[in-house]
């Protein structure tokens, strides 16, 4: 479950609850509500949640007020609610640098409004909220890993939970590089810990979507994100790749030392289809950590000849790649007189051998090494860009 502070900042119910401090602190994880009226409070949290005080065993005790912050802060909690009231008037201005300094979020809360109705409706909100995230994840676990007969009642569904994946969609894998030696080396055996690092990257991806016009529908399988995104009209898959590089940055940035690699597959019009995209996916993360060795971006059609090197094994995959390589030149020489295939092919035949080639193909030398120099350029590009379709403009 990933909420964050600043989705309860959003809810209209609670229009009188304020933020007060620590703003930059508002995407900290939130996992419940606790209330409390007691100076030693650490010991009675685990870690997320958000603590509500009347400050009744504070009151105008400003060294009380920022031990506890600078303690519940280490704890990792949300965030700190203040009832402001007849205890503490009003928050003291170094409470608020404090939590500034913390990137803390510090909140306020007139009296008048009631603890048990604001607890209420926060706990309700996640309970929704974590109802709803499981059922989409749920979702996109049977779309990618189950065998289905109709699209329509996927497509029904994932309409009532706000998505439109009735056209192309592709897959996305981000995953954390080394995750299990960092684990190991960082001493980390907490499996909540472990969990909130996985919601932490799972929230930079879906933040990264959103920010880039595009719904996230992700889930969190192993060490990795893996997300389905729909293709908008006049859409290439460089915008994905954008996309990809964007969230790489991000975490770089957000979660140091942590790195990640992400791999992409190639969008499908059917639904039922898109399990080749996850698989093509899966492959390019793999090319990605083989050739790049991780914190790298890689996609599956402009993997090029590597994608051939890997998947040696896969006749299927062999066809593919050749069909890609191929229908490029088939559509040139049917817009020209150069014959590129039947020049390739002959000049195979002979072993690379240009005399007897030009002469069972009757043509002059010239015009060989002319055919041949374009034939080199094409296939290079084929092999290390992987977009043929850039070849002959």
């Amino acid at each position: 479950m990933s909420i964050k502070c600043r989705d309860i900042l959003m809810l209209p119910s609670l229009k009188k609850f304020r933020l007060v401090g620590g703003k930059n602190g508002l995407d900290r994880n939130l996992s419940w509500v606790h209330v409390v009226d007691i100076p030693d409070v650490s010991k009675w949290v685990h870690g997320g949640e958000l603590l509500f005080t009347t400050g009744i065993s504070i009151r105008d005790n400003v060294d009380i007020l920022m031990k506890i912050i600078e303690e519940i802060n280490s704890k990792n909690l949300a965030g700190l609610v203040i009832n402001v009231g007849p205890y503490i008037k009003n928050i003291p201005k170094e409470a608020i640098l404090l939590a500034d300094r913390l990137d803390f979020p510090l909140f306020e809360l007139p009296w008048e409004v009631k603890l048990v109705d604001v607890t209420e409706i926060i706990c309700n909100f996640i309970i929704k909220k974590s109802i709803e995230e499981r059922s989409i994840g749920e979702f996109l676990e049977n779309i990618l890993f189950t065998d289905f007969k109709s699209e329509e009642v996927f497509v029904s569904k994932a309409e009532y939970h706000g998505f439109n994946i009735s056209h192309q969609n592709c897959v996305m894998i981000t995953d954390i590089d080394e995750f299990g030696q960092y684990i190991n080396k960082s001493n980390i055996k907490d499996e909540k810990k472990i969990m909130e690092i996985k919601f932490c990257l799972q929230q930079i991806v879906n933040n990264t979507l959103e920010k880039n016009g595009k719904r996230p529908l992700s889930l969190i399988r192993g060490d990795s994100v893996i997300s389905l995104i729909p293709k908008k009209e006049a859409e290439d898959e460089s915008s994905v790749v954008g996309i990809a590089e964007e969230i790489r940055k991000s975490v770089m940035k957000q979660m140091s030392p942590l790195k990640v690699s992400v791999g992409i597959g190639r969008y499908y019009s059917d639904l039922k289809d898109v399990k080749n995209s996850l698989k093509e996916a899966e492959r390019a993360l793999n090319l990605a950590y083989k050739i790049m060795g991780g914190n790298s971006v890689y996609s599956y059609s402009e993997a090029g000849i590597f994608r051939l090197l890997f998947e040696i094994k896969d006749k299927s995959e062999m066809m593919s790649f050749f069909n890609e390589l191929m229908e490029p030149m088939m559509k040139y020489d049917e817009g020209s007189r150069v014959d590129l295939i039947n020049t390739l092919e002959v000049f195979l035949r002979n072993n690379g051998n240009f005399v007897k080639t030009a002469k069972d193909l009757f043509i002059h030398r010239s015009t060989l090494n002319y055919r041949i120099k374009k034939l080199r350029k094409s296939l290079m590009w084929i092999y290390l860009i992987g977009k043929p379709n850039l070849i002959y403009k």
